[in-house]
């Protein structure tokens, strides 16, 4: 595998988009909600393949 910035970046961004899920779904009663319904769904398996990271670990990660 060739080493992309651009890519690098990207998958940095999509990470980041998947840690924000996380203290969200910390946070009040509502987000919770929110993220609980988010956390396996489509476009969460679509933005845990974009931070190079396994969805049903970090869905099993999530839940506990």
């Amino acid at each position: 595998m060739r080493y992309s910035p651009r890519g690098d970046a990207e998958r940095q961004l999509w990470c980041a988009v998947l840690y924000q899920a996380f203290r969200d779904g910390l946070g009040f009663i509502g987000q919770r909600r929110i993220v609980m319904g988010w956390i396996g769904s489509r476009d969460f398996r679509l933005v845990c393949s974009l931070a190079g990271a396994d969805p049903d670990y970090i869905e099993a990660g999530f839940r506990k």
